[in-house]
């Protein structure tokens, strides 16, 4: 007898049974077994043997595995934890077929089945370390020694690496321990380690008494520095405001830039206003203006964009998804169909592959069924067609035969006269040649 698997106690559920084979040659897959009309439909739960009629359960054959069934079980036949065995014979159709499940209780089965993270294995803890514990321990634990509201285990600190702590005053060392504890783990401890090194490095830089201070180097420092300074400054300054005394070691401008600008700016007065930086130009810059302005061509894109939108749904003819009947890549049905046989016949349609992310080709529809909504296509398309591919079949026809103008004899004979009536003097036949013919034999050359 096979197992089948673990099933939940007092809880209806479906499994499955099989293989039916033929009674005769013992290996074909037998379809159109009703268990209403077998010999034997039955059940035995654990540690029984009263057999319980199963005939009258829900059956149906799964249709993608020939030879399998599967069977209703109802919270009645489930009410029993252990092994059940479900036994199905027709001694004139099917060899017998035998099948074990596992009924569990409802915590073990939703422990091992439900989703992740959802239920967990009820437990009792009985020891800790080895050690076995006490209800009671436990509970004094949980009770006063743990904290729900801020989660943390509760206890009074006396002593620190055997050392017992002395405060000046009541509450010093607790209220500092807080503080340490709440804001402090082992990766802040080590970066105050860190800091602390760091600030002895830069210390002993120092010196006493500031010695150190006379030569320092402050690479893209934001300070304010008042008082003298004697050295040299390299870089750009922010601004300086106060009074400068003098600077020395500076190079005098030169240079058409700077006759331009005059010894005292003066040349700076003359400087015209480009003409296109008007005002009124700048004040449509101003942030009352600009945003109208940005809003406006957002809108107007808006608008355009939907009568675009409006006049591609009119092209539409249909908008849909294939469900499935697909018959090598050339039909299949569509969730959504026509309302007349042959409806789109003639028509464009485009397919969407939603695997690949890819369109096909215009394909040509060749032929529509409105009962099934199935549709054939003139060829396949360049990927396999799967259920959920989108389809569209456009308000346009896939070949537009324009009526063949007539021609008269006479439209002939003009157009015959414009091509071959050429005055040239070696046709030795006006009208007669497009070809010049060789005057001494008469061929064409």
């Amino acid at each position: 007898m096979s197992f089948g698997g673990f099933v939940r106690a007092d809880t209806s559920t479906k499994v499955k049974i099989g293989p039916f084979v033929d009674v005769s040659d013992g290996f074909t897959p037998q379809t159109d077994i009703d268990i209403s009309a077998s010999n034997e439909a039955e059940l035995i739960k654990h540690d029984s043997s009263v057999v319980v009629d199963i005939s009258g359960s829900g059956w149906a054959a799964i249709t993608s595995c020939r030879g399998y069934y599967s069977l209703s079980l109802t919270a009645g036949n489930t009410d029993t934890e252990g092994i059940i065995d479900i036994v199905v014979q027709d001694d004139s159709d099917c060899l017998p077929v035998e099948k074990s499940f596992q009924v569990v209780n409802a915590p073990v089965f939703d422990s091992l089945f439900k989703a992740a993270t959802t239920d967990y294995l009820p437990v009792d803890l009985i020891q800790m370390g080895g050690v076995s514990q006490s209800g009671t321990d436990l509970k004094d634990l949980a009770d006063t020694g743990y904290n729900p509201t801020d989660h943390k285990i509760q206890a009074d600190v006396i002593a620190f690496h055997g050392s017992t702590f002395t405060e000046s005053s009541a509450g010093n060392i607790a209220a500092n321990f807080e503080t340490f504890y709440d804001n402090g783990d082992s990766a802040t401890s080590a970066s105050v380690i860190s800091e602390i090194a760091q600030i002895l490095t830069d210390t002993a830089e120092i010196g006493a008494a500031g010695a150190g201070l006379t030569n320092i180097n402050l690479p893209n420092q934001t300070m304010d520095i008042t008082g003298n300074i004697t050295g040299n400054l390299s870089g750009s300054v922010g601004s300086v405001s106060g009074a400068v005394g003098s600077v020395t070691g500076h190079t005098v401008q030169t240079g058409d830039s700077y006759s331009r600008i005059g010894a005292t700016g003066s040349g700076l007065t003359s400087l015209a206003q480009a003409s296109v930086c008007t005002e009124t130009r700048l004040a449509e810059l101003d942030s009352a203006n600009l945003p109208a302005d940005i809003a406006a061509v957002a809108a107007y894109i808006d608008t355009e964009i939907a009568a675009i939108k409006a006049v591609t749904d009119d092209m539409k003819m249909k908008d849909t998804t294939i469900s499935g009947d697909i018959t090598a890549d050339t039909k299949f049905a569509l969730t959504s169909g026509l309302t007349a046989n042959d409806d789109p016949n003639n028509a464009v349609c485009s397919i969407y592959d939603t695997t690949g992310s890819v369109w096909s080709g215009p394909r040509r529809i060749t032929d529509y069924v409105h009962a099934s909504k199935l549709v054939t296509i003139d060829e396949n398309t360049p990927f396999p067609l799967a259920v959920g591919d989108k389809v569209i079949i456009w308000n346009v026809s896939y070949t537009t035969t324009a009526a063949a103008a007539s021609i008269s004899q006479s439209d002939i004979n003009s157009i015959a006269d414009a091509v071959f009536d050429e005055a040239q003097a070696d046709h030795l036949t006006a009208g007669t040649t497009g070809a010049k013919l060789n005057a001494a034999d008469r061929t064409e050359r």
